[in-house]
């Protein structure tokens, strides 16, 4: 038979067995969050490296913690690296536009020569960084060439600019000659 113990006095003794299934069945919610927080997070981190791997093959480790403050010096670096390729290339395209603008009087007399049908006779050029200096001959019955519209030209990219026909003469039969002075500084 087996023994009883009916009394309300009695207080209720748990086994040691008995609470640690207990206690293993209250862990086992809280131990596979974390596992699958872990996992997830892994993840993500796993498509970062996969999607971004320039910023993470600059990181010294990859530890989590650490891993915001890696990320800002990176950032703040690459801006620095952005402001500096800015400037070069600011410089470069400054450049370039005054490199046009020192020949562009010869690349206009070109323009000019090279829709007329007269003949040109260049005699001199000089030019020092900051004045030009361009003398030249026409040769046709009918000068070709517009000092208004060259001026207008010119006086795009340089001030001061003269053009003047110096000289005008017969030169055979129907044939002229136009002495011109194209100057101007920077």
């Amino acid at each position: 038979m087996e023994r009883l113990n009916l009394s309300p006095g009695r207080k209720r003794v748990l086994k040691l067995s008995s609470f640690l299934l207990l206690l293993a069945i209250s862990l086992v919610p809280s131990i596979s969050f974390f596992s699958a927080s872990y996992f997830l997070k892994e993840q993500k981190v796993s498509k970062l490296l996969v999607n971004y791997p320039e910023v993470f093959n600059n990181l010294s480790t990859a530890d989590l913690k650490s891993l915001d403050t890696q990320v800002e010096n990176l950032l703040s670096s690459l801006k620095s690296k952005e402001s500096q390729l800015r400037t070069v290339n600011e410089g470069i395209r400054s450049y370039i536009i005054e490199k046009y603008k020192d020949t562009y009087f010869l690349r206009s007399f070109l323009k000019y020569v090279s829709s007329s049908t007269n003949s040109y006779f260049l005699t001199g050029v000089l030019y020092d960084g900051q004045k030009f200096y361009l003398e030249f001959y026409e040769y046709g019955t009918e000068t070709q060439i517009s000092t208004s519209t060259v001026y207008n030209d010119l006086g795009r990219f340089y001030k001061d600019v003269n053009v003047s026909l110096l000289e005008q003469r017969n030169f055979l039969g129907d044939l002229k000659y136009y002495h011109y002075i194209w100057e101007g500084m920077k």
